[in-house]
């Protein structure tokens, strides 16, 4: 398990991320994810097209990931 702190920037919330989940995610700075939330809570992204099967997915029942 892995913790993301929340932080105060320029008037909105911001993550912050431990680098190794960054390495995994293949992250840098100013890349853009997307949250899914699903019945088992929230997954993250680093592509849209993922984060569309993922919803289609949980949706439909599907095991698949």
């Amino acid at each position: 398990m892995y913790s993301i702190t929340l932080c105060q920037i320029d008037g909105a919330t911001g993550l912050i991320v431990p680098q190794e989940i960054l390495d995994k995610l293949q992250l840098r700075d100013g890349d853009k994810v997307y949250l899914t939330e699903s019945r088992l809570g929230f997954q993250v992204s680093r592509d849209e097209f993922e984060c569309t099967q993922q919803m289609a997915c949980s949706y439909t029942g599907d095991k698949r990931k």
